[in-house]
């Protein structure tokens, strides 16, 4: 009976997979026919550059699409470029174990837990169903507590403590005459009782540098990290400015915002990209063609190698992090898994970059069967 239950959640999962991977292709085949129609499709050249990949028995051909959109993209060969459906199957299960990462995904768990990393300060928790005030002492929430607690404030945003969804369930409620409305819906104590987990945060005034770009929209800076499985150290991979579109609250590039990279000496390509690849040299009237260096970066950089150093649950992360009026870093949210591996590599290159090899060899043969992917 064991084997029987074995096999038959062996086959759901190999379904699952197969899902998400003909899910994923078919994104990236739309990208690709965009490409084409703007006459930038560049198929990856791996006659003349052999990608590290195809060494490894996990490649299937069908992931060239992934190469070639990469390739046209970035107008590059980089043989060390990861096709999408390796990451999220193979790479990302192994790597980091996503049940024991929830605790550090939720954003509740950041001030008691990461003594002395800056983050939004929080008016209201919610936390397993129950209400709690900024030092987590447990709250009786009614109207007149709530409008008490916000009453001088004049924006604050909710967000699930969670999963935010891509940007998509961040709500930014704004006063009007002691009442904070979003959309025309008025924020209740009723309303917040039916949501999910959450955090009710002050909009956080961000650096001039940063604001400039677009003052509606929160502006983040994003670092990726890799803990490395030879020998533990931390390594920073990438670094991306990421900016909201006008109207919007919110950066993320599948609401209409850009990703522009940011090199090793922390300067900011002279161009971004939007989802489908579509380089932008101007944006939010805004020109981007100068290469300017990204202010108060460092501090973002230290605390996330921190950070990454002790989660012993994850060797993959992406940590947010807004820079304030102050030039400080504020640590939004730190990213265990679905992380949107596109953004880098049109924007910086391979994903691991030369740990690309040393990655896919641990990974070469491991069990991943026991975990549902995205």
């Amino acid at each position: 009976m064991k084997k029987l239950m074995h096999l038959a959640k062996k086959k759901i999962r190999s379904y699952i997979r197969a899902q998400n991977i003909r899910k994923t292709d078919k994104i990236f085949r739309d990208k690709i026919a965009h490409l084409k129609k703007a006459d930038r499709y560049v198929p990856f050249p791996d006659e003349q550059v052999k990608p590290i990949v195809y060494n490894f028995p996990i490649y299937r051909s069908q992931y060239k699409l992934y190469l070639d959109f990469y390739h046209s993209v970035l107008e590059k060969a980089d043989k060390n470029f990861l096709p999408n459906p390796i990451y999220y199957n193979h790479i990302e299960p192994l790597l980091n174990n996503i049940k024991q990462l929830q605790a550090f995904k939720d954003k509740n768990f950041y001030d008691m837990f990461l003594k002395g990393v800056k983050t939004p300060f929080t008016i209201i928790r919610k936390i397993n169903g129950s209400f709690y005030n900024s030092a987590y002492y447990k709250i009786e929430l009614d109207e007149f507590g709530l409008i008490t607690l916000t009453q001088n404030l004049e924006n604050i945003i909710l967000k699930p403590s969670i999963d935010s969804g891509g940007g998509m369930s961040i709500q930014l409620f704004q006063n009007d005459k002691g009442r904070f409305y979003s959309g025309g819906k008025q924020l209740t104590v009723e309303m917040l009782k039916s949501y999910p987990d959450f955090v009710l945060q002050e909009v956080i005034i961000q650096h001039p540098f940063y604001r400039r770009f677009n003052p509606e929209s929160n502006n983040t800076i994003r670092v990726f990290t890799y803990r490395s499985v030879i020998d533990e150290k931390v390594q920073i991979l990438h670094r991306l400015l990421r900016i909201g579109k006008r109207g919007a609250f919110t950066d993320h590039d599948n609401l209409g915002g850009i990703v522009i990279g940011i090199n090793e000496q922390q300067e900011l390509n002279p161009y971004g990209f939007d989802i489908n690849g579509t380089k932008i040299m101007n944006f939010n009237s805004i020109e981007l063609s100068n290469r300017t260096k990204a202010p108060f970066l460092e501090e973002a950089e230290t605390i996330a190698s921190s950070i990454a150093q002790i989660i012993f649950y994850g060797r993959i992360l992406a940590f947010d992090f807004s820079i304030d009026q102050n030039g400080d870093a504020v640590l939004l949210e730190i990213n265990g898994w679905r992380n949107g591996i596109s953004q880098y590599q049109m924007n910086n290159g391979a994903l691991f970059g030369n740990f690309t090899e040393e990655i896919l060899s641990y990974c070469r043969g491991k069990d991943y069967n026991h975990v549902l992917t995205i």
